[in-house]
């Protein structure tokens, strides 16, 4: 679905250390766009949103 580069992209912050595209030495994300996504049929708070991209690390 995505690729990592292991680029930096300094446009997407990222604290999540366990997907598999944060950036190990910085918290920021290496993909070059992301996927936001709702938990819930109505978005009505930011905890009733996730990113779509998260991918588990290995």
């Amino acid at each position: 679905m995505y690729q990592n580069d292991s680029t930096t992209n300094r446009a997407i912050g990222c604290t999540v250390n366990e997907c598999k595209y944060h950036c190990q030495n910085e918290q920021y994300c290496t993909l070059q766009h992301i996927q936001v996504g709702k938990c819930e049929p109505s978005a009505t708070s930011c905890q009733c949103t996730e990113c779509a991209s998260f991918e588990k690390k290995m």
